[in-house]
């Protein structure tokens, strides 16, 4: 199994809630550590019915469909524990937690707590799981795990085109932005739908010819960061042939006939 935040190989449960814990501040509750060991021998298929899954989550929510031993008061629905009821009844309530700093706002206090810790207050809380690294934000520990640890990392694969991430999180944007049909976000001009607003931003800046980004080697300017790495390959190319030592080409006149 594989840590859902930085995607790294856990080999067991108890291993990845103490990850979960010390690494992310994640703090599960009783109704997700209280989890009698067991294994899963037919992929996320439900021992009951045979209804299969995609993912073990849903095949644990599923779960909650064949007990009925705590049953919820607002919508009906039923769950194992009374653990997982009571996880539950806070999506009904309309009690919100709002980050003082930048206006965020939370469903729980201690998720309210997590984001400050890590977003507003400085200093390197992210430390590399296999050596004493530390570093200012996830994303850079992350990158430095591929880099220096690459042998535990584990890569998800997108279904739809095969394209492989080391990382959760790109993988999930690639999907929303690549094979996501709920585009939201209509071009005035042509017409054209994008699923995010940033992606709807820099379609338009195309329509005005704004070029914002600007090369450091030349005077030239791209309209997105990913036009400018392209551009990039070309001064670098430039650079290894003047950084080539020239070969001393020797003339030989002609035979005289």
């Amino acid at each position: 199994m594989a840590c859902n935040e930085c995607y790294i190989r856990i080999p067991t449960w108890n291993e990845l809630f103490e990850h979960l814990r010390d690494t992310h501040n994640v703090e599960l509750d009783e109704a997700y550590t209280r989890v009698i060991p067991y294994k899963l021998t037919n992929d996320h298929k439900c021992a009951l019915c045979d209804m299969n899954f995609s993912h073990f989550h849903f095949l644990d929510a599923h779960m909650n469909a064949h007990y009925n031993n705590y049953v919820c008061a607002d919508c009906g629905d039923t769950f194992i524990t009374e653990c997982r009821l009571k996880k539950h009844v806070l999506i009904h309530s309309n009690e919100r937690f709002p980050c003082q700093e930048c206006g965020k706002v939370f469903t729980l206090n201690k998720y309210r707590t997590k984001h400050v810790n890590f977003v507003h207050k400085t200093g390197k809380h992210f430390k590399c799981l296999y050596c004493d690294c530390k570093y200012s934000t996830e994303l850079e520990r992350h990158m430095h795990v591929v880099k220096e640890h690459k042998e535990k990392v584990k890569t998800i694969t997108c279904e739809i085109c095969g394209l492989t991430f080391t990382w959760r999180a790109y993988y999930l944007a690639h999907v929303r932005k690549k094979h996501s049909t709920d585009k939201k976000f209509k071009c005035e001009y042509c017409l054209r739908q994008f699923v995010s607003r940033h992606d709807l931003k820099m379609h338009i800046m195309r329509h005005k010819g704004q070029k914002t980004v600007e090369c450091s080697h030349c005077d030239k300017k791209f309209v997105t960061k990913a036009e400018l790495r392209s551009h990039a390959k070309t001064h670098n190319k430039l650079t290894t042939v003047l950084e080539t030592p020239a070969s001393l080409v020797v003339i030989c006149p002609a035979p005289k006939s």
